[in-house]
């Protein structure tokens, strides 16, 4: 297990046995969000899926940046399994 912060798996970061990120920060640049993410999207031997877990908050400018980042998983062509915010009628 690693835990990092965003700056920490920015640029330069290469470790590609990484199988899940976790996105608690509120970023919405889609090129920084295929950066973090591309993470995890890496080939590496014995690794067969990548998870990415993404935390939305109630606070409008916190959805606002939730909104951008689906429509980067979305272009990416991501698995986006229904989240309790989109059960309700959100994003």
């Amino acid at each position: 297990m690693l835990v990092a912060t965003a700056q920490l798996v920015g640029e330069g970061f290469d470790l590609k046995h990484l199988t899940a990120i976790f996105m608690a920060t509120p970023v919405s640049f889609s090129g920084r969000v295929k950066q973090y993410i591309g993470r995890v999207l890496r080939v590496a031997d014995g690794k067969d899926e990548a998870l990415i877990y993404d935390y939305v908050d109630a606070s409008p400018a916190l959805r606002r940046s939730f909104k951008a980042r689906l429509r980067t998983y979305r272009e990416l062509g991501a698995i986006l399994p229904a989240t309790a915010c989109q059960k309700k009628g959100s994003p």
